[in-house]
């Protein structure tokens, strides 16, 4: 294969993936919720966010971390990054880009505001 030809599959294969990365950027949710199965106040706010459609205004994922190894790795990273401390780290947790907010009342809070 020629040179000439080579270069411009590489050329045309990166293009194909920044324009994948942008479009997986701007689909994936930056904001993610931490919760565990056994977690009471962690129900609370799943409640909150089914009782009122939350989903409608805030795009994010749910992440449950006592049963996924890779989950609590994330939870604790981002745990780290908000400056929570690891005796003060906790479920339910929510990451919105920027800030933690840690427990339901905060959480649902948070959500408050943004359904307004």
């Amino acid at each position: 294969m020629k040179q000439s030809v080579k270069i411009t599959l590489v050329i045309i294969g990166l293009f194909v993936l920044i324009g994948l990365g942008a479009l997986l950027a701007k689909t994936q949710p930056k904001k993610v919720l931490y919760t565990s199965i056994s977690c009471p106040h962690c129900k609370n706010v799943e409640e909150f966010v089914n009782d009122n459609q939350i989903n409608d205004y805030v795009n994010f994922i749910e992440l449950e971390v006592s049963q996924n190894q890779q989950n609590s790795q994330m939870f604790n990273a981002t745990a780290e990054r908000c400056g929570i401390e690891p005796d003060k780290r906790g479920v339910p947790l929510f990451y919105d880009g920027e800030k933690c907010y840690l427990g339901d009342q905060d959480i649902i809070s948070y959500f408050q505001d943004k359904k307004i």
